[in-house]
């Protein structure tokens, strides 16, 4: 998932610094997450809110304000 937002250029440094990067990774996130390669691991793509999404983002943000 992270080489998909680095792909697409989600997370270049100081992305977490605005509401509309945060939201922007976290939208991805939850895209990506319907994808099938990802289907092994059970996420729900019915659930707009999974249990994985948030702290994923917090981890993300982590290692953006650590640059």
């Amino acid at each position: 998932m992270v080489a998909h937002l680095r792909d697409n250029q989600l997370l270049l440094p100081g992305w977490s610094s605005s509401k509309g990067g945060r939201m922007r990774v976290e939208d991805s996130l939850l895209a990506e997450s319907w994808n099938p390669d990802y289907a092994a691991l059970g996420f729900d793509p019915a659930d707009i809110n999974p249990p994985f999404l948030g702290p994923a983002l917090n981890e993300l943000v982590t290692i953006d304000a650590a640059r």
